[in-house]
């Protein structure tokens, strides 16, 4: 990816970005809108995660999976897409791209995806002017408030009820779970401290002990409890010099969207282990990309390194 996107004008690359996420949302909410008819929109069903189409219908909760197969990966997903509509909100291509993120992402009702949303929202605003991005975000609240008009009235379907619902949720289901999760990664470090229990043998050691073969829903604790302090001193020292980097190049100014992207894609590793993700590699392809085509501008714009100087 980083090969075809060093190959490719950086127009090119943004277009493609805002071409590719406005397809994979519209897909994804025309595949939830189908899983709905299936389901004949009755949400109350015996069983957990029952998926229909773009549809999962998870503890009563119809959660929008669209293209994928969990409603939490779905934002993870979206998050690069979003923060390049966020940045870039002239173009009506990348106004509509960004309702249909924002929409995409309410209807998975994922507590920890939209609270990526306001922090993204809340850090753009700082780093461009507040008063200057009032105009964006009364246009999306006017948006928002047509489509859940249209969701209540038509379809009577009660978008903000379930939201609130899923909010008072979080403290009675321990973040789904997750809580005891952490708890038991923990505890595995505790036993393991230098190296951990292996790679990717959580799954198998909660199985063994628990009877069932789950991830750690977090990313450090789940590198923590399977590589020990080894592991996570490096992967940690991997995030952080990534970090220097963006602020270092000032990619938080030039490109806001990278930067965001970081931030939202980190925000969320702490409800998901995604260790190894396809998306994630591609966001360092971007970052890779954008680094190294700014050096070689610099170098033939005439600028010197100290080396140069130095010999001069």
């Amino acid at each position: 990816m980083k090969s075809i996107l060093g190959r490719a004008e950086t127009g090119a690359v943004h277009k493609g970005l805002a071409w590719t996420g406005v397809i994979f949302n519209l897909c994804s909410l025309l595949y939830y809108a189908a899983g709905m008819q299936k389901a004949e929109f009755i949400f109350d069903r015996e069983g957990e995660r029952i998926t229909a189409y773009g549809l999962m219908i998870d503890r009563d909760y119809p959660r929008l999976i669209g293209l994928l197969q969990d409603p939490n990966f779905f934002v993870f997903y979206n998050t690069l897409f979003f923060a390049f509509y966020l940045c870039n909100p002239k173009v009506l291509l990348n106004k509509t791209g960004l309702m249909l993120c924002i929409t995409a992402n309410l209807l998975t009702f994922s507590r920890g995806g939209l609270l990526v949303m306001i922090v993204l929202f809340l850090i753009y605003g700082m780093i461009h002017h507040p008063l200057k991005q009032l105009k964006m975000v009364l246009g999306a609240g006017v948006s928002m408030a047509f489509i859940s008009y249209v969701l209540v009235i038509y379809f009577k379907f009660d978008l903000y009820g379930i939201l609130e619902s899923r909010m008072e949720d979080f403290g009675e289901d321990g973040g789904s779970g997750r809580f005891e999760l952490w708890g038991k990664a923990w505890g595995y470090f505790e036993d393991h401290i230098v190296t951990g229990v292996g790679a990717f043998n959580f799954p198998d050691y909660n199985a063994y002990e628990h009877g069932e073969a789950l991830s750690v829903h977090n990313t450090f604790l789940d590198i923590l409890s399977e590589s020990g302090v080894v592991g996570i001193f490096l992967y940690l020292l991997f995030i952080l010099l990534l970090l220097y980097q963006l602020v270092q190049k000032k990619v938080y100014k030039e490109r806001p969207y990278l930067f965001l992207t970081f931030i939202g894609l980190l925000l969320q590793m702490a409800f998901l282990s995604v260790i190894i993700n396809d998306m994630f590699f591609l966001y360092l392809a971007l970052v890779s990309t954008y680094l190294h085509k700014r050096e070689n501008s610099a170098v033939h714009k005439g600028v010197e390194s100290p080396v140069d100087r130095r010999a001069s």
